[in-house]
């Protein structure tokens, strides 16, 4: 249905896919943009609502765990992408106050199904809940079962676990408990199979580095996997994940799994100076529509293959490099959004030519071939997270040699002032050696920075040698 058809009145119903049922809504106002506001109505049933009995529907109200009590009912624009079944037109019987009219609108799906298995508790159950404060439990050794008993007795109203372990008798705890809903499990040495399929869960983190296979639940809306994936090659998941929301965040590997064929929203994250190829994203994740990638500096292979994601209509490219091309936009008939930030210039004027004219477009903060040089071929980026080397100090190596790259790399400096700008860099590091004594490695470090820095001059290696050695202290 076009969305100009719609009209004051009209009266839907939507699919819950999740759980095969229908729930009824209805619009109240259509303004001058086409923006429609929809209020959505609480009865949820296997089949198709019949409007004769409109007049004893109730708004829904979305009220579930802490959330403060708020209608249903919201302005969108993009009605038709649920596919609503059309059932009548009748004059709206309710219409909020403005005041009530706010974020929960249809398209809050996930939260129209968290809303409808609140609904399913016992209500003694509910007001309980709400009398609580939050508790997350955490759990750092290995539960037993009598360990797990107490803990259902302590914590009653707790929805959150953070566990260091995964073993038999937890995930039996998280079978019999509809109440744990979140699942956080952040350490490496998770079991071979992960089998979530009989829990209740609606979100889960999971350290994925031991992982061979991951059996998911029905439930489930949310997935974060980190780690190393190069263990992981099957991913079971009820409708192929076309319902989970999908977050990946690669630690110095690719993922290779199956199983998630028709996953439609995914963000992937990228630790530094990994590498992320487009082939692997098309071909295990071929549906996607709405997609983030943040490699965080890592590189970007095979782009052209973004050409084979059909049914992409938002892209956000950011913190990637490495490439220098991108496919036309002929390739993408769905594309609405498309943001690239912080990637090469010569990749970004390219997509500023071809994807400018797109309803949501943006390009920023294009790299320079210079600022690629100095910053991604930074030598200091190793002392990021070291151990014993504390942030400020890894951030103010980092700033010096980049700093110094881009002063170097000007164009009409005389060898003076050069060598002037290569002493300044070294005595950078005689501060820093005041407060944190530089050791072996990183004086090496040092030296390999300072070579790199004296290929911008034409001084000779001995030149470069006697600078180094006369200006350091440490």
């Amino acid at each position: 249905m076009n969305e100009l058809s719609f009209l004051v009145g009209d009266v839907f119903a939507v699919r819950l896919e999740r759980f095969n049922l229908f729930f009824p809504c209805q619009i109240l106002e259509k303004n001058q943009e086409n923006r429609l506001l929809v209020l959505v109505f609480n009865l949820f049933q296997p089949e198709k609502p019949s409007i004769e009995n409109i007049k004893d529907w109730r708004p829904l109200y979305n009220d579930h765990h802490y959330w403060k009590k708020e209608i249903f009912c919201g302005w969108i624009t993009d009605f038709e992408d649920l596919n609503p079944i059309f059932l009548g037109n009748i004059s709206p019987i309710s219409i909020p106050k403005e005041k009530e009219i706010d974020k929960w609108n249809i398209h809050n799906i996930q939260q129209i199904e968290s809303q409808y298995l609140w609904q399913k508790l016992d209500t003694e159950v509910q007001k309980n809940f709400k009398t609580h404060k939050y508790s997350k439990i955490w759990i750092k050794g290995s539960p037993t079962r009598d360990f797990l008993n107490n803990l259902t007795k302590e914590n009653q109203y707790s929805y959150e676990i953070e566990s260091d372990f995964l073993t038999t008798e937890l995930i039996d705890y998280l079978e019999h408990n509809p109440m744990i809903t979140n699942l956080n499990l952040p350490q490496s040495h998770n079991p071979e199979v992960v089998d979530i399929s009989k829990t209740h869960l609606r979100d889960l983190s999971l350290n994925i580095s031991n992982v061979e296979k991951l059996v998911l639940n029905k439930l489930l809306d949310s997935l974060i996997l980190i780690g190393d994936f190069s263990k992981l090659r099957t991913i079971e998941c009820p409708f192929d994940g076309k319902l989970l929301n999908l977050q990946l965040n690669l630690e110095n590997s690719e993922f290779h799994f199956s199983g998630l064929e028709n996953v439609r929203k995914v963000r992937i994250f990228s630790n530094l100076k990994n590498k992320l190829d487009i082939n692997h994203i098309a071909t295990y994740l071929p549906n996607v529509e709405d997609m983030l990638i943040n490699g965080q500096n890592a590189m970007l292979h095979n782009v052209l293959f973004f050409s084979e994601l059909k049914n992409i209509k938002s892209l956000w490219i950011t913190n990637v490099y490495g490439f220098d091309d991108f496919p036309q936009r002929i390739n993408f008939p769905l594309l609405e959004k498309f943001w690239v930030w912080s990637i090469p210039k010569t990749a970004g004027d390219k997509i500023k030519k071809e994807f400018s004219e797109l309803p949501d477009f943006e390009a920023k903060q294009l790299r320079s071939e210079t600022w690629l040089k100095a910053n991604l071929g930074n030598p200091f980026s190793n002392w990021d997270g070291r151990e014993g080397t504390a942030t400020t100090i890894s951030k103010k190596a980092m700033s010096a040699y980049t700093n110094s790259y881009k002063k170097l790399d000007k164009k009409g400096l005389t060898s003076q002032e050069k060598e002037t700008l290569l002493i300044d860099f070294i005595q950078i590091f005689n501060q820093i050696d005041k407060k944190h004594p530089i050791d072996t490695l990183e004086r090496e470090e040092i030296w390999t920075a300072f070579e790199q820095l004296s290929q911008l001059t034409s001084l000779s290696e001995k030149e470069i040698e006697t600078i180094f050695e006369n200006y350091r202290d440490f």
